[in-house]
């Protein structure tokens, strides 16, 4: 185990200039119930090839007077067995803002915030559109940034579909003009993610700012 602590590299925030910070935010909730918050902080940062673009890096490790907090709650201190530094947190339901202040090792404060309404189901969800099925659902629709996804167990036959078009509010669902069977049993599952990047090159491998990433999940 002690071995297995040793394998990601890791640097004190009082190591590292403010300007060379990459925070990584991410939030997820299912149903509404508990959302979970995860920040991790890296130096000599990047992101990973599209169109996935997760940051990575060197793990900073916050020391005083550097800390992390959410909507008001310093987040705490988590190291995996893989020595992955993160801050965490978690909050009852889905909130109407999430907010992160950073105090950085000279005490400066630096604020990130993100907002994404939730999504759910109704028992109507599920609706013609001409030749093929879509799924409507009850909330906002698509925003600037954000893509649902729909995934549909029919019977035998599985689908799935997504769709970034900023004020969409129903989904087509391909391959469903072969025909639904919806005599069957079948579940609908969707998701809402929202990625807001301000990230910036300070250098050739190296990048700063903040990477949020948002998700909500329903199904029925």
């Amino acid at each position: 185990m002690a071995f297995l602590s040793s394998c990601a590299e890791k640097i004190s925030s009082n190591d590292v200039p403010s300007e060379q910070v990459l925070r990584n935010y991410y939030a997820s909730c299912t149903n509404g119930v508990t959302t979970y918050i995860i920040a991790e902080i890296y130096t000599k940062a990047g992101l990973t090839i599209p169109p996935f673009n997760e940051p990575f890096g060197v793990n900073i490790t916050l020391d005083s007077p550097s800390k992390l907090s959410f909507n008001g709650q310093e987040m705490e201190f988590h190291e995996d067995v893989f020595g992955e530094v993160s801050y965490r947190t978690r909050v009852e339901g889905w909130p109407t803002e999430f907010r992160w202040e950073w105090i950085d090792k000279n005490g400066k404060k630096h604020s990130d915030s993100a907002k994404m309404n939730a999504i759910s189901l109704e028992n109507n969800s599920l609706v013609s559109d001409g030749d093929v099925y879509a799924v409507r659902w009850t909330g906002a629709p698509i925003g600037q940034g954000e893509e649902i996804a729909v995934s549909i167990e029919a019977g035998d036959n599985d689908y799935y579909d997504t769709s970034n078009q900023v004020g969409a509010k129903k989904i087509k669902i391909s391959g469903s003009e072969y025909g639904l069977d919806l005599s069957l049993f079948y579940r609908i599952d969707i998701s809402r993610t929202l990625i807001q990047s301000n990230v910036k090159e300070i250098s050739v491998e190296n990048v700063a700012g903040s990477y949020i990433k948002l998700v909500y999940h329903h199904d029925n």
